[in-house]
């Protein structure tokens, strides 16, 4: 990424992401107690699928004005 807050933004959701994913697999083999995060993407639930739907047009959205700016330049 050209930009740092575009890196930021991608980084952020990423690990956010990343948590989630971690989290849920850990309480699945017992490590973790039981929580109510659901697996991204995959868990049933209308708020959950909304927040990551925005979460991963929030990234597209910030990946498009850098990814303009790479092509314009070469």
């Amino acid at each position: 990424m050209k930009n740092k807050f575009s890196t930021y933004v991608i980084a952020g959701f990423a690990m956010m992401f990343a948590f989630n994913i971690f989290e849920n697999i850990a309480m699945t083999i017992g490590m973790m107690s039981l929580t109510g995060i659901p697996l991204p993407f995959i868990s049933y639930g209308g708020s959950s699928i909304l927040g990551n739907v925005l979460a991963l047009g929030t990234m597209l959205a910030v990946i498009k004005p850098d990814n303009k700016e790479t092509l314009h330049n070469a």
